[in-house]
Formats: structure tokens, C-alpha cells, sequence
């Protein structure tokens, strides 16, 4: 039982013209926020204002926190343990060190997940398009981003036995390089599995997303060999991406079985009789 509230907005602009010689071009961009805001949900009483749900956005991101990563045994024995006795059996050197935000002496998921960041989906998007046409030869690109969204990237990967690590993670983990690592160890074997807000990144991202470039062969041509229209065209799709996440996913949630985004080439020929 709960109230949430939700507003947003849109903008879109464009331009198209024909100048002398028969240029055509035409460009559009837009821009849309989306705001949403929890304004009730049923709680047990006294419930702390980090795990409540009231004033913050729907889908909200909530994470454990780390203070860093265990370098030692001694580190180990330092930090706080686990309200389930046999995690703590299974925590080595290389884990996260969580944070016990409610100081009450022990990492309980159940208490010490606060929100963090932004919510999975995002907050604003926007996009950039443009195209001409000349003489038979025709042009668009579309760019596309987002940003004000937190994206989770599964660590489920980092234990229980699984023999597949990406490749975002090789060099990027305590394992590999303890000094300066910014991932907690590797393991093959059973692992305490809270890896902090290791796994929770600023999700913004900037993309070519479409991108096409075709000629038509002069209509005078077709007329001699009893045909309309032939256009040869090539066209891409995900061509580049700049973002700070590891891996190359736009989704909300991703872990070892996501596919990556495909780079997609085609060329052809169009023929109209």
C-alpha cells in the first residue's frame, strides 16, 4: 500500500531546408526529464529514514556500502562481521569491507542497504538527428544519450564456483593488482557475496546509434532499362559509445549472461521494378 507521485516533460526542435542547387537537409533534437517521488508506503513503525521508501524516486537505487577493500588478515579481524554466522567463515582477504551504517556492531542486509545514486531508469534522455539529400545521395545519423540513472553490474560472477569472468573485470580486480584495485578478488569457490556499491555505476551514456549513407542511380538511367528506382545504401547501428560503466550494456541490471551490444554493419541494394 503506498502513493507515488510522477511528472515529466518533453522538448523537440527541428530545422529542414532546401538550398540552391537542390541540397536538402533537415536536423531534429530532443530532450524529455521524468521525475517520480514516493509519497507514502506502508512501513513498520519506526523504521529508519534509510530504509524507508517515502521522498525518494520510484526505483530507487539501494546498496551496501563499502569502506574498502580487506587487504589482510588483520584488515579482516577489523572489520565488521556478518549477523549470519557462516558468511563470516567465508570472508577473505580481498573482499569488500562493509559498512555498518547503523553502527549496530554487525552487516545486516536487511539494515545496512541505504540508497544510492540515482534510480535504474533514467531521469532525462535525449537525442540528435540530422540528415541531407543531394543529387541522389542521402545521409542521417541519429545520436542518442541519457544520464541522471545508476546501473547495477552483477557480481554474482565473483564466486560459486563459475568459470566465466568478463573481460571489463580481469584488470580490475583485487586479484590481480592488490594495490590499487578498484573490484574486490576473484574467487572459483563459495564467496560472501556483498560487494558493496562496487557493482553500481553512473549509467550516463552518449551513442551513434543509427547511421545510414545511400545513392540512387539518376531516374534518366532507369528509364533505358525499364526500371524505377535502384539505391545502393550501407547502414550502421551502435557504432560507438561513451559512457563510464564497464561494459558496454545500456540496460538496468547486467551480469555474466548478458550478450554485449552488437556493432551491426549492412550493405544492399534496393531495386524497385
Amino acid at each position: 500500500l503506498g502513493e507515488a507521485k510522477s511528472k515529466g516533460m518533453e522538448f523537440e526542435v527541428s530545422h529542414r531546408n532546401t538550398v540552391a542547387g537542390g541540397l536538402y537537409y533537415w536536423v531534429k533534437a530532443n530532450w524529455s526529464v521524468a521525475r517520480s517521488e514516493v509519497i507514502y508506503k506502508a512501513n513498520a513503525p519506526l523504521t529508519p529514514a534509510h530504509r524507508a521508501d517515502e521522498g525518494f524516486p520510484l526505483n530507487q537505487t539501494k546498496t551496501s556500502m563499502a569502506t574498502g577493500i580487506i587487504q589482510s588478515w588483520d584488515d579482516l579481524y577489523s572489520t565488521v562481521g556478518s549477523s549470519t554466522g557462516g558468511q563470516n567463515g567465508q570472508r577473505m582477504p580481498g573482499d569488500a569491507a562493509l559498512l555498518d551504517f547503523d553502527a549496530d556492531g554487525l552487516y545486516e542486509s536487511s539494515d545496512d542497504v541505504v540508497p544510492y545514486g540515482y534510480p535504474v531508469y533514467p531521469q532525462n534522455n535525449y537525442g540528435v538527428s540530422m540528415g541531407l539529400t543531394y543529387r541522389g545521395i542521402s545521409f542521417s545519423i541519429l545520436f542518442a544519450g541519457a544520464y541522471n540513472v545508476t546501473r547495477n553490474i552483477n557480481s554474482g560472477h565473483l564466486g560459486n564456483e563459475r568459470a566465466y569472468v568478463p573481460e571489463y573485470l580481469l584488470d580490475r580486480t583485487w586479484t590481480y593488482n592488490p594495490s590499487n584495485a578498484n573490484f574486490p578478488a576473484l574467487s572459483r569457490g563459495p564467496k560472501w557475496n556483498p560487494t558493496g556499491h562496487y557493482g553500481r555505476y553512473d549509467g550516463s551514456f552518449f551513442r551513434i546509434q543509427n547511421t545510414s549513407l545511400s545513392y540512387a542511380l539518376p531516374a534518366k538511367w532507369m528509364s533505358r532499362i525499364g526500371m524505377k528506382k535502384i539505391e545502393i545504401y550501407v547502414n550502421g547501428r551502435n557504432l560507438w559509445m561513451w559512457s563510464e560503466m564497464p561494459d558496454d550494456g545500456v540496460g538496468t541490471n547486467h551480469d555474466i549472461s548478458n550478450y554485449p551490444t552488437k556493432k551491426q554493419f549492412n550493405l544492399g541494394l534496393r531495386l524497385q521494378f
